[in-house]
Formats: structure tokens, sequence, C-alpha cells
């Protein structure tokens, strides 16, 4: 699956292992790099349902919802944004739209 991002600060955390451990500390930093790996082998946007996603939507903004650990989420929207109805099964490019703790997500 093509990976991007909605900021460089959030791509670090992905290349940059110490940035994620310094941030979220070592236990979300090697999920992060464990996800990181999954998510270059997926097909598609829909497998991300067999390592915990969620499929959530709010206002109608779809995205799904990857735990990572202590409480830790990661929001993965589809990178294309022009279409309305999400057929996770179609999305091989998805956006990494945040990581955030579940008491702080949108």
């Amino acid at each position: 699956m093509e990976i991007a991002y909605t900021t460089t600060e959030l791509r670090d955390l992905f290349r940059f292992p110490a940035t994620a451990l310094a941030q979220f500390g070592a236990n979300v930093a090697r999920l992060l790099a464990i996800r990181f790996a999954d998510l270059e082998a997926l097909q598609n946007a829909a497998e991300l349902e067999t390592l915990g996603a969620m499929q959530c939507d709010a206002g109608g903004d779809k995205y799904l919802e990857l735990p990572l650990a202590e409480g830790v989420v990661l929001i993965i929207k589809p990178n294309h944004p022009k279409r309305t109805m999400t057929d996770w099964a179609n999305v091989t490019r998805v956006k990494i739209a945040a990581i955030v703790r579940r008491d702080e997500r949108h």
C-alpha cells in the first residue's frame, strides 16, 4: 500500500524511531515500526481490520482507527478525498492522519 502523511512531523515518527520513542515511549515506538511494515505489506486498507482496526465516521469523515499501545491509536484515512463512499477493499493509498491518545481523538 502507498503511505502518505498529513505532516512531516508525523512522517518523522515513522522514519526516525528515536523521535517516536521520545514522544510516546518504547512500547508505542516499537509498535509504530511494526505497523509501518504491516502497512507497506498490505494490499488494501480493508486488510487493516485483521490487525484490529475499526472503521469510524466523524461527521462524514471516514477513517480507520488502529490501536497501538497504552491507549494510543493510529488514525488512517483514504488518500483520495474526492470519493464520498469508502470501500476500504479498494483503498490502496492511505494517509496517516494522526497518532493520538484515545481521549484526544477527533
